[in-house]
């Protein structure tokens, strides 16, 4: 009988090349997740001890939050970078998916715009990995002390899910429990198993980190992007090169997800935000902003009679004096042939003579 291994499902923002930056920021969040299990591993007893006889706010408060804040520093120069490249590359010529022309005007990056902006979103992610962390301890202590797991369990347990979400976390604790029961299932002692299950949920844990701090590197960026191009189109408006009735549109991929696919070709004003917030509306999204410089409703359509006056040339054809009667019917090329040999002939016959053409809406529809 043939067994099946299901394949791990991976978003397809993640089969891509990651950027240099993205590279850097994802390495860089490795790098503090380290060194907060180094610490951990270090003052092992301490922290034993504090699971054992205080309460979990105190075992949160023992972890170390440096690592965290020195990523975060990093981060910010990043994504100042990237959303200055991303405002510089709009206004000179296409930046990601949005072909936008050249806007004729240079952006300004000693503006404060994009380093607060950078400031605020490394600090929320911040913020919102450090509850993350005090969440989770907050559970795996309270789990411990309910079910009567073993103080050097849940140490090990916190140990190996720092820098997961809620829910990475429970896959990691899941991995453990099966590859322990395989291993004492295969005939290992209580000991060697163990020591198995740690070795493996170690590199699964790994794994699932790098898969959290390559998807953030990859939001954090396309964040970083949308906001240099949405800058560089207000510092447009301002001036005067953009239109006050610009426009930007959602463009989303073919396969796009539910929450992009609907999206795709909306537009808003280039001042007013979606509803449920600008591209990327979610982790991994490959979504982009395409600039309308005027909406297309808004360019008049031209009346089909003209009125031409004082040509710096002569102009007298026989088509123009609307005798389109005999050139119905004939190949283009004819019919161009004739325009030139008529405006030829002519040519010296009637300068600077007013000449209004009227085509009548019978004839225009013939030809």
């Amino acid at each position: 009988m043939l067994v099946f291994k299901a394949r791990r499902r991976v978003s397809p923002a993640l089969r891509q090349e990651s950027t240099p930056s993205e590279k850097r920021i994802a390495s860089r969040l490795v790098e503090a997740r380290h060194e907060v299990e180094k610490w951990m591993e270090r003052n092992e007893t301490a922290l034993m001890d504090a699971i054992a006889h205080r309460p979990w706010t105190t075992v949160a408060d023992m972890i170390p939050t440096d690592p965290w804040y020195d990523f975060q520093e990093f981060l910010q120069g990043e994504l100042i970078a990237e959303a200055t490249d991303a405002g510089f590359r709009t206004v000179d010529g296409p930046v990601g998916k949005a072909k936008t022309p050249l806007l004729g005007y240079a952006f300004d990056a000693t503006r404060p715009e994009a380093s607060q902006w950078a400031a605020r979103e490394a600090g929320a992610l911040i913020v919102e990995i450090n509850s993350g962390q005090r969440e989770l301890i907050r559970d795996l202590v309270s789990r411990g002390q309910v079910d009567g797991i073993t103080v050097a369990d849940t140490a090990r347990t916190v140990r190996q899910t720092v820098g997961l979400t809620t829910q990475q976390a429970g896959w990691v604790d899941n991995f453990y429990e099966r590859s322990l029961a395989d291993g004492i299932g295969s005939g290992l002692s209580s000991g060697g198993a163990a020591a198995r299950a740690n070795a493996a949920t170690a590199r699964y844990h790994d794994q699932i980190h790098r898969y959290r701090a390559n998807t953030i590197a990859r939001t954090e960026v396309a964040r970083a992007a949308s906001e240099g191009r949405q800058l560089a189109w207000g510092q447009g408006i301002e001036q005067g090169f953009i239109s006050a009735n610009a426009q930007k549109e959602w463009i989303a991929e073919a396969d796009a997800c539910e929450i992009c696919s609907p999206r795709n070709g909306t537009r808003q004003p280039v001042g007013q935000p979606w509803p449920g917030g600008e591209p990327p509306a979610h982790p991994n999204c490959r979504c982009d902003l395409l600039l309308i410089p005027e909406p297309i409703e808004a360019i008049p359509i031209p009346s089909p009679i003209t009125t031409v006056t004082r040509m710096p040339y002569d102009l007298a054809p026989s088509v123009l004096r609307g005798d389109f009667t005999e050139l119905i019917g004939r190949r283009s090329r004819a019919v161009r042939q004739q325009v030139q040999d008529d405006i030829t002939d002519s040519f010296s016959a009637v300068a600077q003579q007013d000449i209004k053409v009227r085509v009548s809406d019978d004839v225009a529809r013939q030809v």
